[in-house]
């Protein structure tokens, strides 16, 4: 007999049944599901042990069985499972079960599992190397997205080289054991299939249910002498009211803009990554109460719906201005991050962009195969932008009129995740149009004086170089069509 489960007498889990508020169902053995509310279980869990994140144990023995102690202090249990899966319980302070979440952990690293991320380049020799018109690109960089949060991610090998684990590093998304080893196949192929039109700078096509990409960015070939002479017409030009020219932005700066756009998002990615002015543990929940019991499907899972009923206990006014801050930081950061990579590409690509923050204004300036790759990256891209299209520009102000509006998005979790995919996004655009950039630190030590009174000084000089690709795009597209 398995042992039991129970979390405060709430809800208890058991080899044959699952007790929710009170009511017993039935649960056919090992393959069963059981669905409470939106949070499914494969089986019945076996529960080894329990650590709060303090390190305490919480878990006593009890006729054979482990019941689980949920106290006060901690605001989140994890249990470990033998089958290696990991619960996570989340409590209100008042120390009640709110909420479980499930997900397969990585096996334990034994010593053979090696850790790596899905950066790699590939190079092609399809092309003669005296071949110097504009075609398709002769290296092609590969780095793995998450494509909730285009995210950086890495994974994890067993002792045979297999994947086990694939996680984001943003967000924490993960998948593990089969389900790794079939979303790699299905990157790689995906990524081979994509291939052919990434080196002519056409967007890629992902999987609709993917949880991770692989992000192609070609390095096009160059042309000096052609992009020279666009630009050389474009600072004959003059300079033009309202926008942003090559006498702002000389030939190789563009790529300034581009590091500031990673700066802020480097920022933004060290915040929490709860920025939910109002948490779950501001919520008191009661005592769950049974609503009703479908019957067995035809797969063998049962149905449970049931409701719990909940307080909402206001946080000190300190601690929601901490929150909401943590929120407009993000909100106002990712703004400009997307703000200044557009104009980025818009300095390099066309030698001229609009001095203003209008993020959609600036999205539909963009190149018309610039905007094809972001939305093919992020096909809602255009929305998210248009939806938050003045955060940095008026909202920053908390002007009369708008104010209220402006508060209320900014705290939205959901557009603060869409403008920071949209930045993740928009930065991956300023590489595949040429841009580069590089820290340089430099350190100098000196001992000066006399013996008996010897003084030591190092001093540390940090450079940032910025750098532009002379990609003739319009030459290359017009070898596309």
């Amino acid at each position: 007999m398995a042992p039991t489960v129970v979390l405060c007498g709430d809800i208890a889990y058991k080899a044959g049944s699952v007790d929710v508020g009170g009511a017993a169902v039935a649960i056919p053995p090992d393959s069963a599901r059981v669905t409470l509310g939106q949070h499914r279980r494969t089986r019945p869990l076996q529960l080894r042990s329990c650590r709060w994140p303090e390190g305490r144990t919480a878990a006593k023995q009890r006729d054979g069985d482990m019941a689980v102690v949920v106290r006060k202090n901690p605001k989140m249990a994890v249990v470990d499972t033998p089958d290696q899966r990991v619960v996570r319980w989340w409590v209100s302070p008042q120390g009640k079960a709110l909420m479980a979440k499930t997900r397969e952990s990585p096996p334990e690293d034994t010593g053979h599992a090696t850790r790596e991320n899905f950066d790699h380049r590939e190079e092609f020799d399809d092309r003669s190397p005296e071949d110097l018109r504009p075609g398709p690109a002769r290296v092609v960089d590969v780095s793995g997205r998450c494509a909730d949060c285009w995210g950086p991610i890495a994974g994890t090998r067993d002792a045979s080289g297999r994947w086990n684990h694939i996680e984001c590093l943003l967000c924490g998304r993960s998948v593990d054991e089969e389900k790794a080893v079939h979303e790699v196949e299905a990157m790689q192929r995906e990524a081979h299939n994509n291939m052919a039109a990434a080196r002519v700078g056409r967007p890629a096509r992902y999987r609709a249910n993917a949880g991770f990409v692989l992000k192609l960015l070609p390095d096009m070939d160059r042309d000096v002498v052609v992009v020279e002479q666009r630009i050389k017409a474009s600072l004959a030009e003059g300079r033009k009211d309202r926008r942003l020219t090559r006498h702002d932005f000389p030939p190789g700066t563009a790529g300034y803009l581009h590091a500031q756009a990673r700066a802020f998002l480097a920022g933004v990615e060290s915040l929490s990554r709860e920025k939910a002015a109002i948490a779950l543990t501001d919520l008191e929940y009661g005592e769950p109460q049974l609503v009703g019991i479908d019957g067995t499907a035809g797969d063998g899972t049962i149905h449970v719906a049931g409701r719990i009923p909940a307080v909402y206990n206001k946080p000190s006014n300190r601690e929601l201005m901490a929150r909401m801050g943590t929120a407009l930081v993000a909100g106002m950061a990712s703004a400009f991050a997307c703000e200044v990579g557009m104009k980025a590409i818009l300095v390099t690509r066309l030698d001229t962009a609009a001095k203003k923050h209008d993020l959609l204004a600036l999205y539909e300036e963009l190149p018309g195969d610039s905007r094809g790759r972001l939305e093919g990256d992020f096909p809602e891209i255009a929305e998210v932008l248009g939806d938050s299209r003045e955060v940095f520009g008026r909202w920053r102000y908390f002007e009369q009129g708008i104010g209220e509006d402006a508060i209320r998005a900014l705290v939205d979790t959901d557009r603060l995740w869409g403008l920071g995919k949209a930045a993740r996004v928009i930065a991956d655009e300023c590489v595949v149009a040429g841009m580069n950039y590089e820290i340089n630190i430099h350190t100098t030590f000196e001992v000066e004086g006399k013996p008996g009174d010897v003084r030591t000084s190092q001093r540390v000089h940090l450079t940032l170089e910025s750098g532009e690709s002379s990609i003739p795009w319009a030459e290359l597209l017009r070898q596309e069509t």
